[in-house]
């Protein structure tokens, strides 16, 4: 009896080993894909479902535990530098309508567009106009 439950226990993390492989195959093609179009949801997918796959097998679980940690990585240094530069060239474009609001005179828009830019965007992106 003890050697047919080893046996199914056995049976079962083997196939809960393979689903952790498949799913980690499927999210390096998805991270690869992402990074092949540049696509924000690409990166984000990736990112959740690591975190996903980390939730359900548990990270003690993994088969193979630098993987998923790699994989959000990549993604999320991916996904940083590409919410990073669009928030850089809508902050930009955003400057540039506050500014031609002053030259026509118009403060209240001008007041409208720079409190949008100063509580959505970040500071931290005005470096990156230049780029």
């Amino acid at each position: 009896m003890d050697t047919e439950m080893l046996g199914q226990a056995n049976a079962l993390r083997g196939e809960l080993l393979e689903q952790q492989r498949q799913k980690l195959r499927r999210l390096q093609g998805d991270l690869d894909e992402a990074s092949f179009f540049r696509t924000r949801g690409g990166f984000e997918r990736v990112v959740a479902g690591v975190d996903e796959l980390v939730q359900t097998y548990g990270e003690r679980n993994l088969e193979d535990k630098q993987a998923p940690s790699s994989l959000r990585n990549a993604a999320s240094t991916a996904l940083a530098a590409l919410v990073g530069k669009e928030t850089g060239a809508q902050r930009q474009r955003l400057d540039q309508l506050a500014t031609a609001f002053r030259a026509a005179q118009q403060e209240g828009l001008a007041g409208i567009v720079q409190k949008y830019i100063d509580q959505h965007l970040p500071a931290s992106t005005s470096s990156e106009q230049g780029k």
